[in-house]
C-alpha cells in the first residue's frame, strides 16, 4: 500500500494528488485553503501519509453523505 519509507518522509503533491483521485490543480488548492497540511522540504510542497489518509477518509465521509441526501431526496446534483 502506501509506505514512502520506513521515516514518513510524506508525499509530493502530484503524488497526493493520484493517491486522491483528485487533479494536482485541485489538489492544490486545497493545500492553499489549508484543508489538508503539507510542508517544505527540498523546496517543494509535502504531504504527509498520514494526513493524506485521513484527508482520503474525509473525502470518503463527505461522498457518502452526499449519496445518502440523495436517496432521501434532500439533495440533488443537478
Amino acid at each position: 500500500m502506501l509506505s514512502p519509507a520506513p521515516k514518513d518522509t510524506g508525499f509530493s503533491t502530484v503524488q497526493a494528488a493520484d493517491i486522491l483521485g483528485v487533479s494536482h490543480p485541485f489538489l492544490l488548492k486545497i493545500l492553499d485553503n489549508e484543508a489538508l497540511p503539507s510542508y517544505e522540504a527540498g523546496g517543494e510542497r509535502r504531504i504527509r501519509t498520514e494526513d493524506i489518509m485521513d484527508f482520503k477518509e474525509r473525502l470518503k465521509n463527505l461522498e457518502e453523505l452526499t449519496r445518502l441526501s440523495e436517496e432521501l431526496g434532500l439533495y440533488s446534483r443537478k
